[in-house]
């Protein structure tokens, strides 16, 4: 008997009625050390972002990445020093159960044609040392680990305001991937 063909790939951005499914792969996904988002940080958090969506079905999605420029996440506490030109990954989730293989490089691929729109040199993403989309991953990809002391204002501010108080910071990369 020959193996049904893996259901094709689709990506696209965030619709109404995605909400409840993109918290459904919240809670699925694999996160090193962090605590899923709920229903309820989603609504607060997506809004921020630039929410690319992988589905296999239409209404049925396996994954999401959300992303945007770094200058507009904190327009005015750093003073933008050192956030232009960068598009920063927030989050990459993928349902293990249901997403094929190659969706979260998907996704990526997806991210890095927006950031190219607008017309950033760099992505970047804290990733943590294991885990799902930790480090190693994000290692293949392209991405290169920066070294605190090469963090620009901004880098670090985000840094800051993304690895959980409760973590040793020794515990995450911050990564960039020239475009």
């Amino acid at each position: 008997m020959t193996p049904a063909p893996a259901p094709a790939l689709r990506l696209r951005g965030m619709e109404p009625g995605d909400l409840e499914a993109l918290a459904r792969i919240e809670a699925m996904a694999e996160r090193a050390e962090c605590e899923p988002r709920t229903l309820a940080d989603l609504k607060r958090f997506l809004p921020r972002y630039e929410v690319f969506v992988a589905d296999i079905n239409p209404g049925e999605p396996v994954g999401f990445a959300a992303a945007a420029p770094l200058s507009s996440l904190d327009p005015e506490g750093s003073g933008g020093e050192g956030a232009e030109g960068c598009f920063w990954i927030a989050a990459l989730r993928v349902d293990p159960t249901l997403a094929p293989d190659g969706t979260p490089a998907a996704l990526l691929g997806s991210v890095a044609d927006r950031a190219r729109w607008f017309f950033c040199r760099a992505m970047g993403v804290l990733a943590p040392l294991g885990g799902g989309f930790g480090a190693e991953f994000y290692g293949r990809h392209g991405f290169m680990a920066v070294d605190p002391v090469d963090w620009t204002p901004a880098l670090r501010k985000r840094f800051d305001a993304e690895c959980p108080p409760s973590v040793s910071p020794d515990r995450h990369r911050l990564m960039i991937r020239w475009l």
